[in-house]
């Protein structure tokens, strides 16, 4: 950091970039790291660029969000946004190709007995 007569400080980096800075680290140690990124941020001015999968961080510490896959950018904006965009059909087609799945399987094991009638729920289709 440099320093002037009276001045505030002033970082050496206007960016900085963090790959998955809480991993590993217990609850009180994340919290710190978190407190520390924000008041980089809010109070040097420092740009801080993110990098995790910790839901937790993001929502911390991350006012635009970007998702990027393979390369490309999935996604951009705030994080309402993402959330709106991301919907629970395809968990629940995930876990209904699961199902059958799991069906056909004990359909094919010699002497496999399901505890439930789990082969089909009224009105849906498999």
């Amino acid at each position: 950091m440099c320093r002037g007569k009276n001045a505030s400080p002033t970082p050496l980096v206007s960016v900085l970039l963090l790959d998955e800075p809480t991993i590993g680290l217990d609850a009180v140690s994340k919290l710190a790291v978190r407190d520390f990124i924000k008041r980089l941020n809010q109070e040097r001015g420092v740009t801080v660029i993110l990098t995790t999968h910790d839901m937790d961080d993001i929502e911390a510490l991350c006012t635009p969000v970007m998702v990027i896959g393979h390369g490309r950018i999935l996604s951009d904006g705030n994080l309402e946004d993402l959330r709106a965009r991301v919907t629970t059909k395809r968990r629940i087609w995930t876990l209904l190709s699961l199902h059958r799945y799991l069906i056909s399987w004990a359909d094919t094991v010699p002497g496999f007995v399901c505890d439930a009638d789990v082969r089909a729920f009224p009105g849906r289709r498999y």
